[in-house]
């Protein structure tokens, strides 16, 4: 009867940590997975695609100016800045995760300027989502 009962706890256990290693397989796969659609929206000066993963307002740094926008006004003043900048390439320096929060940094290279970027991205109603982007002269 013990044995019985051991059993059905381990077997219970199993489970759980099986479900628990397989969300955390997921959760890790949507994060690779959305830095790499921010990557291909850099590359690509794609504000539109860029916007689907900001929050419903977002701190956005280009250069010196810096506000909280709406998710449609930071994604026409993004697209603004892509059509003066046109990117050649953007590559991904270093990523960290720290409390739940994920920053992520690049290189954006145009044809005119080399620039820094820096993306703050914050789990939210059970999505990571852009909270602030900001894009400086390298």
């Amino acid at each position: 009867m013990k044995f019985t009962i051991i059993q059905t706890f381990l077997s219970k256990c199993k489970l759980k940590n099986g479900l628990f290693l397989i969300l955390t397989m997921l959760s890790a796969q949507s994060y690779a997975q959305q830095i790499d659609q921010i990557s291909q929206a850099m590359s690509l000066g794609n504000a539109t695609l860029m916007a689907k993963q900001f929050d419903k307002t977002i701190t956005l740094k280009i250069f010196s100016e810096q506000n909280i926008y709406s998710k449609q006004q930071a994604e026409q003043i993004l697209k603004q800045f892509f059509e003066k900048n046109i990117p050649i390439q953007f590559s991904k320096q270093l990523e960290n995760e720290q409390n739940g929060s994920k920053y992520y940094f690049g290189l954006l290279k145009t044809k005119q300027k080399l620039f820094r970027t820096y993306f703050y991205i914050k789990n939210t109603n059970s999505l990571d989502v852009i909270k602030e982007i900001r894009i400086e002269i390298e």
